[in-house]
């Protein structure tokens, strides 16, 4: 399924948090300010292996496509990283030699578009609160609507876009923990799709996303698709600029 996969970055763009109010309107949640303060320390750090898995299922049937792409990124860029992909698999072939050039040649070289997140206090957010608190990972957190609206790049052009979502913050620190949120309006040919991001933190105020698991279902003529991508990052590293 590698040549179906959307480029990595677009996708880790879905799995960061939409926020921010300055520029939405409202006053910002106290405990939304923590979440941008995690933000702002942590927006040059990004992981050094990614790794994406990926199946596609028709109607009923059984896994029809799996792929698996191991990428790394690392420092020797103008930009601020450079990466390569380490290993692609297909239906558990490697086909890492056969596919590698045509695959980096596709994607490019982007920028990791972490200042696109939702707690980035630049982005257009508009954030309530629910009044609903959960526990997760043994960690009380207060649960946040969210609506991102912005402009993103595809086939070269600036297309709008409007994300609704939920995010989890730790009640004690403001630490993102979990988000969940679909785009509107969808990509063609896509019917539903949803993306769960989960995050860590670390001590001296170190936070990332660590999985994300986007799951959609979308058709052509009378052929139903479900697709879903689960992606891991680790190794994370800080690089000078983002700029």
């Amino acid at each position: 399924m590698v040549k179906s996969l959307r480029p990595l970055l677009f996708l880790l763009f879905l799995s960061l948090p939409l926020l921010s109010l300055p520029n939405g309107g409202g006053q910002v949640p106290e405990l939304w300010k923590k979440a941008q303060a995690f933000f702002l320390k942590n927006r040059n750090r990004i992981p050094g292996i990614v790794v994406q898995k990926s199946s596609l299922r028709v109607g009923d049937r059984r896994t029809r496509r799996e792929g698996e792409v191991w990428i790394r990124t690392f420092s020797g860029s103008p930009k601020g990283y450079r990466w390569e992909i380490l290993k692609i698999l297909q239906n558990g072939r490697d086909r890492t030699e056969a596919l590698r050039k045509s695959e980096e040649k596709r994607e490019g070289s982007r920028l990791f578009p972490f200042q696109d997140s939702p707690f980035n206090p630049e982005a257009k957010v508009f954030v309530q609160e629910t009044g609903r608190s959960e526990t997760l990972e043994g960690k009380s957190c207060r649960l946040f609507r969210f609506i991102q609206e912005g402009r993103s790049l595809k086939d070269g052009k600036a297309r709008p876009f409007r994300s609704l979502g939920m995010a989890w913050l730790d009640e004690k620190t403001g630490a993102p923990l979990k988000t969940e949120s679909s785009l509107s309006p969808l990509p063609k040919k896509v019917r539903s799709m949803k993306s769960t991001t989960f995050y860590e933190t670390a001590p001296r105020g170190v936070w990332h996303p660590r999985r994300m698991v986007v799951e959609g279902s979308g058709g052509f003529l009378f052929f139903k698709k479900s697709f879903r991508l689960d992606l891991s990052f680790s190794n994370y590293w800080r690089i000078s600029s983002l700029s």
